[in-house]
């Protein structure tokens, strides 16, 4: 895989002063485009959501769909930089999405049912597909993946209490977004050779 030229030109002077082999020389490369491109995501996302006037909420639905993503897995591309940018489309959306829908059904009786029931569905699609791995880094241990399957509907059902606990804030429509974006990446209609070729 081809890496930036800034982390292209960093690692060869880390190993070249370090004087380490080439695959250490890799592997430098490719945790600063993954750092970088971390850093970027986040920020980019933030400023979509700062300019959309919901940069606290965005803040919310990030991190929920990142750490679910974490341990579920979920929809890869081909390159980083189309995942970037999917990022930096579908969370700002989702969480646009969520707020609007606080601000007008928010203090709706029913409400509280319709997060609960969206909390539902993730939980299923988790149950039923989590984890999602991609050829490049595939889950080779068994025990390993069923732990990370427990450890994601531990996390929707965490999710799922908070959404209950703060269903009359704009958090609990933030976090269920996050949610929900991220538990919906896992479906094979959003599978990796569809999103790959």
């Amino acid at each position: 895989m081809p890496y930036s030229r800034f982390s292209t030109t960093v690692s060869k002077y880390l190993a070249r002063e370090l004087k380490l082999d080439s695959e250490r020389e890799q592997v430098i490369a490719y945790s600063l485009d993954s750092l970088i491109l971390y850093v970027v995501g986040y920020a980019g996302v933030i400023a979509v959501g700062w300019l959309l006037g919901i940069a606290k909420a965005i803040i919310v639905t990030i991190i929920a769909g990142d750490v679910l993503r974490k341990l579920s897995g979920g929809a890869h591309f081909s390159t980083p930089y189309r995942c970037l940018l999917f990022s930096a489309v579908s969370y700002p959306a989702a969480c646009w999405a969520s707020q609007r829908a606080f601000a007008l059904w928010g203090r709706e009786p029913l409400a509280p049912a319709v997060l609960l029931i969206i909390c539902l569905c993730c939980l299923a699609i988790v149950a039923a597909f989590a984890p999602v791995d991609c050829p490049a880094k595939p889950i080779v241990s068994e025990t390993f993946r069923k732990r990370l399957k427990l450890l994601a509907v531990i996390a929707v059902l965490a999710y799922s209490l908070a959404v209950y606990l703060l269903r009359d804030t704009y958090i609990a429509y933030a976090v269920t977004a996050g949610m929900a974006l991220q538990s919906l990446t896992l479906l094979p209609l959003f599978g990796i050779k569809r999103l790959t070729s």
